[in-house]
């Protein structure tokens, strides 16, 4: 199953983020991660967003990057990211987010 979903949302990844561009054109990676993650999880996928410092900063401005992940593969970025980077946080994009679901 990992595999196939993995395949389709690097299909779906560009819609997402022509939405974003459209709606934020200047936005940084964080806001398109968030996105693409909450967009991946009303399709029913268990997206992460990972926030991360770089572990040899290149640019002040530049020191964090954030991404989406599904079952650990990057999928709006290159795969090689998560080696040049120090995870800070990884945010569960589940819809609605676990344990938090009213009962009835």
């Amino acid at each position: 199953m990992s595999k196939w979903a993995i395949l389709l949302v690097r299909r779906e990844v560009l819609f997402s983020q022509l939405v974003l561009r459209a709606m934020a054109p200047h936005a940084l990676c964080l806001p398109g991660a968030l996105a693409l993650g909450v967009y991946l999880s009303a399709l029913g996928l268990p997206a992460e967003v990972v926030v991360a410092r770089e572990r040899a900063p290149t640019h002040p401005r530049y020191g964090f990057h954030a991404w989406t992940e599904l079952y650990g593969d990057v999928v709006n970025d290159r795969p090689e990211v998560q080696i040049g980077h120090s995870v800070l946080q990884r945010v569960s994009t589940r819809f609605p987010p676990a344990g938090r679901g009213d009962t009835a």
